[in-house]
């Protein structure tokens, strides 16, 4: 039997009675369940890559011990694209033979989906190899051991020109600020020529690489994006490519 409030509303009791569980089930929310900070809204970029990368680390030391005693020769450090911003950065490891095998692998790469990080051989200590060698680097001699794997990207062209110390310092970089490089580098020589004159070269690259990394993050929040590569994404956003 219902009741007829003052409002002239037909009472409903078990309306009633679930309106108050759902308002003492907000309240017991806004005691215990704290807002979200800045922080935990939005990834923090910067310890992520951190992570990543020492993740990266102790994964590339077990694997080269699992690989050489395998018997391969070589072992490829990559990076799926379409899985770089996960807890491990999208990057996996894989074992080759020979030097014609690593050749292959590398001239079949998509490098919209994977990107070759490090070249290694398994048959010198890691920890001497630094960073291992770029594809342009294998394919300028490194397959023969002609180059020498502390130095930085390509041989001769865009680099030609650019100071010793300052590829050497690019080396230590991390990879976004490389292959912005490479690719002010390829797309306007003599500008890099000009910022590396003036000694600011090397922090337009860690702005620019600050810049995209946080358009592209922003950008793939909650997995949006995933399918769109990098140059789009920062084509959409008005992000120019070179300096």
């Amino acid at each position: 039997m219902f009741e007829k409030p003052d409002n002239g509303r037909v009472a409903d009791p078990l309306k009633d009675e679930l309106d108050k569980a759902l308002s003492d089930l907000g309240a017991w929310a806004e005691r215990n369940i704290l807002p979200a900070s800045p922080q935990e809204k939005a990834p923090d970029f910067q310890n992520w890559l951190q992570n990543a990368h020492a993740l990266a680390a102790a994964e590339r030391k077990r694997l080269y011990g699992k690989f050489r005693a395998s018997g391969a020769a070589w072992m490829l450090e990559c990076r799926d694209m379409w899985h770089g911003l996960e807890e491990d950065a999208g990057e996996y490891f894989l074992p080759f033979a020979n030097v014609a095998e690593v050749s292959d692998f590398v001239n079949r790469m998509n490098e919209d989906s994977d990107r070759v990080l490090g070249i290694y051989s398994l048959t010198k200590p890691l920890e001497e190899q630094g960073p291992g060698l770029s594809a342009a680097q294998w394919f300028a001699g490194g397959d023969r051991g002609s180059v020498d794997p502390n130095h930085y990207g390509m041989m001769s062209l865009p680099w030609s020109g650019v100071k010793l110390a300052t590829v050497r310092a690019l080396q230590s970089q991390p990879l976004r600020v490389q292959q912005i490089a490479d690719r002010w580098a390829s797309g306007s020589r003599e500008q890099v020529r000009v910022l590396e004159a003036k000694g600011q070269l090397l922090e337009r690259l860690k702005e620019q690489s600050a810049l995209e990394g946080k358009v592209l993050a922003d950008a793939r929040l909650c997995g949006a994006f995933s399918d769109v590569p990098d140059h789009e994404i920062l084509a959409m956003n008005e992000i120019e490519a070179l300096p």
